[in-house]
């Protein structure tokens, strides 16, 4: 379909001023799925290394050589997966404390933060620390 050339251009209003949402950071993102990922395998060496303290560790009896993998692998991820998570995190905090103010900040923090953490400690460790005894009473 062509337009004529003495078609008048249509002008736009500009428009009045939205709040768009901001772009995900997708290196960010990508750093954290990564770093999730890790704490993962670091909880299934515990499980079999028997390096570190977790619910359930499987008696094998290792190698040398595979102790040693299993140290070194430890070892390197406790050296800075945790801490990263934490300064990702970190990082974002100022913007979101002068976004909503002292008291909605920490409302919404005491929210997604406080009562995950209060289901943990009442309920799912209490069932997970009875469950892990229950197994530990029948080898």
């Amino acid at each position: 379909m062509d337009i004529p050339a003495t078609a008048p251009i249509a002008e736009t209003a500009p428009r009045p001023a939205t709040r768009t949402p901001t772009a995900r950071l997708l290196f960010i993102d990508n750093i954290r799925w990564v770093m999730i990922m890790l704490v993962l395998s670091m909880h299934a060496a515990v499980t079999y290394s028997n390096h570190g303290s977790w619910y359930y560790n499987e008696h094998v009896p290792l190698s040398r050589p595979e102790d040693l993998g299993f140290l070194t692998y430890q070892f390197f991820l406790q050296s800075f997966f945790m801490g990263l998570l934490f300064f990702v995190a970190g990082y974002f905090v100022p913007g979101a404390y002068e976004k909503k103010g002292p008291r909605r900040f920490l409302k919404d923090r005491a929210f997604r933060l406080g009562w995950p953490s209060l289901l943990y400690v009442f309920v799912l460790q209490p069932l997970t620390g009875y469950y892990a005894a229950g197994q530990l009473g029948r080898r």
